[in-house]
């Protein structure tokens, strides 16, 4: 029987229909609303909330992925798999990289499909896997160049020069760390270009670090260090670059100063539950007892005594502190 021109099975169907678009857009509702919490929870900076967030985040997947939106997957996937990073979590952190890119390549989206390899690259050379890193670095270079991405001479250039920094290689690191910082700053994308040039000023000091130059990384951290705590996005660099200075001042002999800033990036650690990063912490803060311990027990002069330190770290004790910044490189800061 039809009445007011509809069959009972048509309106049945437009019945089923018009439940399943008010489903589809409820789910969408909540995915958008996990979202916004997750990335909330992100911001707080705590272990506890990064757990949280990476378990909404993962809520927000799972419902897009349910609604084909491949595009919004992998959005999610790609901020949990940062906040797993953060947490140290490498191997959950790969495996969630990679449904991420592959979401993105669903998508067509090629330059966050990019992102994620370059992300996988960085992720295995934190493990070491040097093979793996080169593997997923050289396939995100490629699929970048292949659109002429702005990005790829920033990304592919800090691999390069990390790659350096870890042969010991330091002029070389140098010249490419303060030609990034150069690109940095002249590059159109506000958000980007600052981090890229707090990346370059924090790659600098580590450089300098490894190269003996105590003076020169305490100026590059110096600038880099404000930007870092301030942003909320990346926040596993801050640990790295406090221990990073206490090893500056450790090496300038300020024992305390070193202690006070390494004591400052095992809380940092601690509280973001970076387990690598309180890792290299204490050891910096092992260092430092064994630095202490090695001193001469005799009654101090003044409250700025300097204690016997060893040989790795005492090559720069007798330079005096500087009032300016001599010699500053060709990156110093307009």
């Amino acid at each position: 029987m039809i009445r007011n021109g509809f069959s009972p099975i048509i309106a049945l169907m437009m019945l089923s229909l018009c439940s399943a678009a008010l489903a589809q857009s409820q789910d969408r509702q909540i995915a958008l609303r996990l979202g916004e919490e997750a990335l909330v929870l992100y911001h707080q900076q705590e272990k506890d909330a990064f757990r949280q967030a990476i378990e909404k985040w993962r809520q927000m997947a799972a419902l897009w992925h349910t609604l084909g939106d491949r595009q919004q997957e992998g959005q999610a996937l790609s901020r949990m798999g940062r906040a797993l990073y953060v947490l140290s979590e490498y191997r959950a952190a790969l495996a969630t990289y990679s449904e991420a890119a592959q979401a993105f390549h669903d998508a067509g989206d090629r330059v966050e499909e990019g992102r994620c390899l370059f992300d996988m690259a960085a992720t295995h050379g934190t493990l070491g896997e040097l093979s793996q890193a080169e593997k997923y670095h050289f396939q995100a270079v490629q699929l970048w160049r292949e659109i002429n991405e702005p990005e790829l001479p920033l990304l592919s250039g800090f691999n390069i020069g990390r790659a350096y920094r870890f042969t010991g290689d330091w002029q070389k690191a140098r010249d490419m760390f303060n030609q990034l910082l150069a690109t940095a700053r002249a590059y159109p994308h506000p958000p980007q270009s600052k981090y890229y040039e707090q990346q370059a000023l924090s790659e600098l000091g580590y450089t300098e670090v490894g190269a003996g130059q105590p003076r020169l990384a305490l100026y590059y951290f110096a600038q880099a260090l404000p930007w870092i705590q301030a942003d909320l996005e990346h926040p596993y660099d801050t640990p790295f670059v406090l221990n990073q200075m206490a090893r500056a001042w450790l090496q300038l002999g300020n024992t305390t100063k070193a202690h006070d800033l390494c004591q400052q990036a095992l809380q940092s650690a601690r509280r973001l539950g970076q387990r690598r990063a309180e890792a290299v912490a204490l050891t910096t803060l092992g260092r430092f007892t064994l630095c202490w311990d090695a001193a001469p027990k005799r009654k101090p002069h003044s409250g700025r005594h300097r204690r016997s330190m060893p040989r790795w770290a005492s090559s720069a004790i007798n330079r005096p502190p500087p009032c300016a910044w001599p010699n500053l490189p060709v990156s110093k800061a307009t």
